[in-house]
Formats: C-alpha cells, structure tokens, sequence
C-alpha cells in the first residue's frame, strides 16, 4: 500500500518532472500543490497543511 504524501513548492527545474509525471517516487501516491514559497509557509505554520 502506498503512502500519502502531500507536497507543497514552487515548479523549479528539480520539481517540474514530477509535476508533470515523468518521474513518480515508488510507493508515494503524491498530492502536488504548486504555490509560492510564501505561500506554503504561510499555510504550513498556521495549518500544517503539508507533509
């Protein structure tokens, strides 16, 4: 069973293949959120929204 990951960041040259699913980590079923760094620190302090 895969484990649920939710990923919050902005679309960088690392980041972009998983965005667009050429590159999908094994046994992670990932939730991509694309936002600005301010943005997820924003929600990550405040909600620990994130993983």
């Amino acid at each position: 069973m895969p484990v649920r990951v939710t990923l919050a960041c902005g679309a960088t040259d690392r980041t972009l293949p998983m965005i667009l699913g050429d590159v999908r980590p094994a046994g992670i079923d990932l939730t991509f959120l694309r936002m600005s760094p301010e943005e997820v620190f924003w929600r990550m302090t405040r909600h620990a929204e994130f993983d």
